[in-house]
């Protein structure tokens, strides 16, 4: 029913159009069957609309059985390319929630303010940084916070999505390129490392970030299931 809706919000004009033809008969054939004519010759203007609307009604049930089911016919081709690109984007979007909350999932405004609020900066290791300079290795701070091959994963996945964007349906491929282009792929690049300055300093100054990437994973997920009729 879903993809059925979806193909029709495509022709809107001619929906809304049937539902002024629908309209029509109901008031002249079933609210005002009996009423009486208002002025000279309304009885054949009420026959005539009556006739016209009757007229596109049945070409648009015919227009709904040859054009829009070709149409649910095509989006449906696409499901199976759509699901997969979709399906690897959002997992590792779940892996970079289950870093800061430890459970796999997309979590809400509220749930995800409150873990990062709790993570603090200082929580870091040290990482050993190897030169290749005959100096000795040196050890850098880091804050290791996200699964370090999210991000690079992302980037792929927005590469490989791009080669096939054609063969899905544009509503998706909107939300998946909102989603690559979102502000949390801008302030975390470099692996999802982040270099700590201010140790005293809780995520929740990155709380702008990590909200508009949980928004735009479920607006992916919301299209998705507009456009299929199906949860990713």
């Amino acid at each position: 029913m879903s993809t059925f809706i979806h193909a029709l919000k495509e022709t809107k004009i001619a929906a809304f159009l049937f539902l002024i033809a629908f309209t029509i008969v109901m008031l002249f054939e079933w609210f005002f069957k009996d009423a009486p004519e208002l002025f000279s010759g309304g009885d054949a203007l009420a026959n005539l609309a009556t006739s016209i609307s009757l007229s596109y009604i049945a070409g648009f049930v015919f227009y709904c059985s040859t054009e829009i089911r070709r149409r649910i016919a095509n989006i449906r081709s696409t499901k199976l390319i759509a699901q997969r690109h979709s399906n690897r984007v959002i997992s590792q979007v779940r892996k970079i929630f289950l870093s800061v909350s430890d459970k796999y999932e997309i979590p809400t405004d509220i749930q995800l303010k409150e873990y990062l609020g709790k993570i603090k900066l200082e929580d870091v290791y040290e990482r050993e940084l190897f030169t290749f300079s005959g100096q000795d290795p040196q050890h850098v701070r880091y804050k290791y916070y996200f699964n370090s091959i999210a991000l690079p994963a992302l980037e792929r996945l927005e590469r490989d999505t791009g080669n096939v964007s054609h063969l899905i349906e544009s509503s998706v491929v909107i939300a998946l390129d909102n989603l690559f282009n979102s502000e949390f792929k801008s302030i975390f690049s470099n692996g999802m490392i982040l270099n700590v300055n201010h140790c005293d300093l809780s995520l929740s100054g990155y709380e702008k970030q990590f909200l508009d990437l949980a928004k735009k994973a479920k607006e992916l997920e919301s299209s998705f299931q507009k456009v299929y009729g199906e949860a990713l």
